[in-house]
This record gives C-alpha cells, structure tokens and sequence, in this order.
C-alpha cells in the first residue's frame, strides 16, 4: 500500500511538472553575418511592443506540456539590429520613415536615412511533441519586412520571412530546448535577412539606384 501511494504522488508530481506553466527569457549570441556592408544609412522600424514581446501559448493536445510564456522581444531587437548593422554603414531605429538622427562619425550631423525596414512579427509558435511528432520538439518564426524610401514610398513588402528550428528534446529539459530552438530560428531568420533580402528584385534595384549617392546626406 505503501509502495502503492509513492507512485501514486511521483506520478502526480510528474503531471504537475509538465502541466505548469513554462517561463522562459530567451537568450543566445545573435552572431553578425559575413556580408559585405552597403555604404546606405537604414532606419529600423518596429511594430509597438517589438522589443518587450511575451508569447503565451497552451498545449492542450496529447503531450500535455502545459502552457508557455515565452519572453522573445529582446531577443528578437538583438536580431535585427545585429545583422542590419552588418549590412548597412549607418543603422537606427526610428519612428517613422522622416524621422533624423544624429551620427557622432559625422560631429553630431542630423541625418536621414536613405531607406527604413519596416519589421513586424507575424507569428511564433512552439510544436510540441503532441504535434511534432516522438519526443520531437519545432519553432517557427515568421516576420514582414517592408522596405520604405526616404519619402515614404513602399519599395519591396516581403511578407513571409520564416525561421524554423526542430531537434529532439523531452518534457523535463523543454525550456532549455525552446530556447535553444528559438535562437536557431532566429539565426535562420538573420541569415534570410542578410542573404537572401537583397536578391528580391525591387530591393536590389533600389539598393543600386541608392548607393549612387554613396551616402546619406546632411539636412540643411
């Protein structure tokens, strides 16, 4: 009887692990891609709340692993600056696309760029193994990068830019696989960003049409 009611509270112990809530800050080196950098100023644009994001999500299906709270938006600002900084000569976030902002390279010269990314989350989800499939777990990230001029004008919308990451993982080291998913995500998504971005057709006729003025310019 004895033996009997220690199973009995292991197990319930066990499903109470699994069915809790899941707190986890993601966190992970957001390396900076080889590229070669354009000599363009870039304005950076987040959607509200890009930088403080939390993700929640329940897993009612058959794995059980509860509910996630998942902190994804420092994370994911680490992300767009890091790479954007490689890629362009200037880069700062900005408000709207005629927003300026001060150069210390050039004494404190007001500048605009002479584009803005426009940067949205779509969608991050978790796959459980309930969904993925064995002890399997996934991360999926979607983003919509909008690539504005400096008066204002849509240049290239690229709604769909998709980071996933799968590997396997089971219910009681889950919030370290999570994180370890996202950041390789989040990587695929960078390296979307930086690769593949400047192929889209319109962007590469404005990135050359652009660089013709080497720089962005002082404003009077």
């Amino acid at each position: 009887m004895l033996r009997f009611s220690r199973l009995f509270l292991v197990s319930l112990l066990g499903l109470l692990l699994v069915s809790c809530t899941r707190s986890i800050t993601v966190s992970g080196e957001m390396p900076s891609p080889l590229v070669a950098r354009l000599p363009l100023s870039i304005g950076l644009i987040f959607e509200p709340g890009f930088s403080t994001h939390i993700h929640s999500q329940v897993d009612d299906g058959p794995s059980n692993s509860g509910a996630w709270e998942v902190s994804l938006g420092e994370s994911q600002y680490e992300l767009f600056v890091t790479v954007t900084e490689s890629m362009f000569q200037r880069v700062a976030r900005v408000d709207t696309f005629d927003c300026r902002f001060e150069d210390s390279d050039e004494g404190q010269v007001s500048l605009r760029p002479d584009g803005c990314l426009k940067i949205k989350l779509v969608e991050y989800a978790i796959g459980p193994p309930s969904f993925v499939g064995g002890d399997s777990y996934a991360v999926s990230l979607t983003y919509e990068i909008g690539l504005i001029d400096a008066k204002g004008n849509l240049i290239d919308a690229w709604p769909e830019v998709v980071g996933y990451s799968k590997s396997e993982g089971n219910l009681f080291n889950a919030e370290d696989t999570i994180n370890k998913l996202t950041v390789e995500a989040l990587r695929d998504v960078g390296g979307h960003l930086a690769l593949d971005w400047r192929k889209r057709e319109r962007v590469s006729g404005w990135l050359d049409a652009s660089a013709l003025r080497s720089e962005a310019k002082p404003i009077m």
